[in-house]
């Protein structure tokens, strides 16, 4: 199990002293094998580079990308990724790096881009979680999902 707190703050450019914050905790589990997680953003609007601290103004967007690979000797099978969409950030739908589709998701040396929508892919972006059925996933292999948002 990994948990990760997630944090945002509103802060007012004409009263700097009165700051919004509102936090949650991101939760993922693994069972039936040995799956590391690394979850990493960038603010693409700002030009930063990924870290683990994101910041950003309402109507920038941020890019977030998580990584995965399975440490163990034994094959990890039906492995889903799963991700909650921060609050206070809207997910897009189409971006045009991603070719237009919401996911991009690289797996060994293979990249395909998801939509959002339910069904007609392995991806998908409902109820505010984003959502990979990655399949199988060999002892040493790894991957990535990524998805971008707009705060709100």
């Amino acid at each position: 199990m990994d948990v990760a707190l997630l944090q945002g703050g509103l802060s007012w450019a004409n009263n700097p002293g009165v700051v919004d914050l509102r936090s949650l905790a991101d939760t993922t589990t693994v069972s039936g094998g040995e799956v590391r997680l690394e979850k990493r953003v960038r603010n693409v609007s700002q030009g930063t580079g990924f870290g683990t601290l994101g910041e950003g103004r309402p109507g920038e967007v941020l890019e977030y990308c998580v990584a995965y690979r399975n440490l163990g000797t034994a094959p990890v099978s039906q492995f889903v990724l799963t991700d909650p969409v921060p609050f206070f950030t809207d997910p897009l739908p189409s971006v045009p790096d991603y070719g237009g589709k919401a996911i991009r998701w690289s797996h060994g040396s293979a990249t395909l881009y998801l939509t959002a929508s339910q069904g007609d892919d392995a991806g998908e972006v409902s109820g505010g979680v984003v959502r990979v059925e990655v399949g199988n996933v060999g002892p040493g292999e790894a991957g990535e999902v990524c998805y971008r948002v707009q705060i709100r």
